[in-house]
């Protein structure tokens, strides 16, 4: 029984990475637009929109609203450290 459901969550847990990886290649397309665009790689704006519509959809299904902006917040900074890796540079 228990292994069972140990199996479940590692075919969960490998779903989750497949999607964190599919976000970070979205994040390689978005620089592309941020660049045509004129928009700086560190977008305020898009972040806080981001961190409100988890937050409420964390709440919605009744998960630990912190530990689910603490998880974006983590997503955000990786795509954003990967939007800099592009461009050859560092963090400003």
């Amino acid at each position: 029984m228990i292994e069972d459901v140990r199996e479940e969550i590692r075919e969960i847990d490998e779903q989750i990475i497949k999607l964190i990886t599919m976000r970070r290649k979205l994040a390689e397309k978005i620089l592309e637009a941020k660049l045509m665009d004129k928009i700086k790689i560190n977008d305020e704006e898009q972040k806080k929109t981001v961190l409100k519509r988890v937050e409420r959809e964390a709440r919605e299904n009744n998960l630990d609203e912190n530990a689910i902006i603490e998880i974006f917040q983590i997503l955000i900074e990786m795509n954003t450290k990967r939007q800099y890796e592009l461009l050859g540079k560092t963090e400003n």
